[in-house]
């Protein structure tokens, strides 16, 4: 598929690099039904949620090709919202309320607060009293500039389990997001313990977007391995008997490294189908503008093999997947591994939760800011010194398989 002597002569991190895109191209060449039975969702903000016309679109196109579930933002109670819950279990759309619990992370006065708790308390119910199947935690943690201590997992635990108590008698199942990086154990500074989290909820929910794992550039290239392993070393601190439910984020393209035709569909279902490899439950996709067109032209695309089988789906001109071969694309993205081999030791930083990114109406400007790490916003288009020194307290190594 691509020049032997070549690859000879390549380091031995670059074969690493070269062999994880060759996996991944010949896991997203198949065609035909698969994921049939993951949980597949996506993420909506509330202003989404209230927004009817596009909301019966998502809708539409999300049974269209077996996406079941919608994970929305509750923030402000209101009858919009209230009627539109209404509208997703009319269509047979599972509900889950996704509930920041402490902005920009917790920090120590208001994680010890019943009070502050009970005010995150109360959207949860106004959810479960409009129709919410489940509740989703984000953000349940500490803000990345807390000290580290063993002491930050037990606090967090405390709060976990007390909304769990408050849930319970309801029979409401409890989600919690969690850092890519708790994956590999205990985050001392967030406090993200998952085998202590995991006794208190019934779905743990793991970041794992590959744009979030450091080397950046590493990591666009290799998605199914970033995911895989993640998920693998998850499971492994239960030894591999989950307690709980596990469905994990991915994301709808990496925002670091924009990914055109062939190689954005490659880079998708590598992730779809690292989540499944894994033994994860499902998955739910992120987009921060919750612009979905270009999954639903893959999904149908998958999940059928004539053209017409996707006559239902509404697409957009560019959402159509380019078609170039797998050979094609293995030569491409290999010299591009190639060109970025200045790493002997793989570093992964989990460098933000998925809400972090979220912009909201007011913040929707042609800029596109988002924020890393240590909850300071930066441009996507700065480079990744800047973006590195940003999260440097999270940096650990960690091997490539």
């Amino acid at each position: 598929m691509f020049n032997l002597i070549g690859v000879a002569n390549m380091t031995t991190n670059s074969i690493k690099i070269a062999l994880s895109v060759i996996l991944t191209l010949l896991f997203t060449s198949f065609s035909g039904p698969v994921f049939a039975a993951l949980v597949k969702g996506i993420y909506l903000t509330q202003t989404t949620m209230e927004n009817t016309k596009y909301l019966k679109y998502l809708i539409a196109n999300s049974k269209a090709v077996g996406i079941t579930t919608f994970v929305v933002d509750m923030e402000i109670p209101s009858k919009r919202y209230q009627k539109n819950v209404a509208l997703l279990k009319e269509n047979g759309i599972r509900y889950v309320a996704r509930v920041v619990v402490f902005p920009t992370g917790g920090h120590p006065e208001q994680i010890s607060s019943p009070a502050y708790w009970a005010k995150r308390y109360a959207l949860m119910k106004t959810a479960v009293d409009y129709g919410a199947q489940e509740i989703q935690l984000d953000y349940i943690r500490y803000n990345t500039k807390q000290h580290a201590s063993a002491d930050n997992a037990k606090h967090i635990f405390t709060v976990v389990q007390w909304f769990k108590d408050k849930l319970a008698p309801q029979g409401v199942p409890l989600q919690a997001d969690v850092f890519g990086i708790s994956s590999y154990g205990e985050s001392k500074h967030i406090g993200q313990n998952l085998r202590m989290m995991a006794q208190s909820v019934d779905a743990l929910c793991p970041m794992v977007y590959p744009s979030h794992f450091e080397p950046f550039r590493t990591h666009a290239v290799t998605p199914y391995q970033t995911i895989y392993n993640s998920l693998h070393a998850l499971r492994s601190q239960f030894d591999n008997k989950m307690p709980v439910k596990l469905y994990a984020f991915i994301e709808i393209s990496n925002y670091r490294y924009p990914l055109p035709g062939s190689k954005r569909r490659s880079y998708v279902v590598a992730e779809m189908k690292a989540v499944q490899d894994a033994g994860a439950d499902g998955w739910y996709v992120w987009s921060a503008h919750n612009k979905y067109d270009y999954l639903f032209s893959l999904m149908a695309e998958i999940n059928h093999s004539s053209k017409d089988a996707s006559s239902n789906v509404i697409m957009t001109a560019d959402a159509k997947p380019d078609t170039r071969s797998v050979e094609a694309e293995t030569k491409a993205v290999t010299a591009e591994a190639k060109s970025n081999e200045d790493t002997t030791e793989t570093k992964l930083i989990q460098a933000t939760a998925h809400a972090d990114q979220t912009i909201t109406t007011a913040e929707a400007t042609p800029d596109k800011k988002e924020k890393v790490g240590n909850d300071t916003p930066i441009s996507v288009s700065e480079n990744t010194s800047q973006q590195k020194s940003a999260v440097e307290s999270w940096t650990r190594p960690i091997s490539l398989h």
